[in-house]
């Protein structure tokens, strides 16, 4: 239940929930929520000095490798930053997969199309699919494709067990339907997902 609170709180976006993110992200010992907690911070910390601080060491730190992959990911929510962009182009090119997708993700989710160039200059590795998928989607959301787009790569790169679908638009859902196949919520799905963001701070 902890997790779900934390991903409502995420979707939800809300800087009122700052205080509450950060002050659980240092004590909490359970990875998956704790990498949740970082993408949380991302989401509702977007402006705050300290949010970005804190996300920029963990993303620097590569010795837990989901927790470094889930705090990349969350660079791509913050507002632009000389100091995200390089870390995101050093991570790019640095030599560790995991973290290069998850980089490469973050730049997609930021949806700056300042970017364009950067990712379609990129050398092509035909032995790294998951890098050239990471290329590939978030190329096609910065010059407009949907969000959903990239929804299946950004949860395979953060390990995410709940879906995202206030902020992808529901196209990966619980019972594990590829994008594309899954059925849109049904009318009214939307007040029920803001209903249970209304009741994360309390399920903390």
């Amino acid at each position: 239940l902890r997790a779900e609170a934390v991903v409502a709180m995420e979707q939800l976006g809300s800087p009122d929930s700052l205080r509450e993110v950060s002050g659980r992200v240092g004590k909490e010992k359970d990875p998956q929520i704790k990498k949740n907690l970082y993408r949380a911070l991302g989401a509702v910390g977007s402006d705050d000095s300290r949010a970005r601080a804190t996300l920029l060491k963990r993303a620097r730190d590569g010795r837990d490798e989901l927790l470094q992959a889930n705090a990349l990911l969350a660079l791509g929510t913050l507002a632009p930053d000389e100091d995200i962009d390089d870390l995101l182009r050093e991570t790019v090119a640095g030599e560790e997969e995991d973290a290069q997708v998850s980089a490469l993700l973050a730049i997609g989710l930021t949806r700056n199309a300042e970017w364009v160039e950067y990712l379609e200059e990129l050398p092509k590795d035909p032995a790294s699919r998951r890098r050239t998928k990471a290329i590939e989607v978030s190329l096609g959301v910065l010059k407009g494709a949907p969000l959903s787009s990239m929804e299946a790569t950004v949860m395979t790169a953060g390990s995410d067990r709940i879906p995202r679908e206030r902020i992808f638009g529901g196209s990966v859902r619980r019972s594990g339907a590829k994008p594309g196949n899954a059925k849109r919520p049904p009318a009214g799905g939307e007040e029920e997902i803001a209903g249970d963001e209304e009741q994360a701070d309390g399920n903390l």
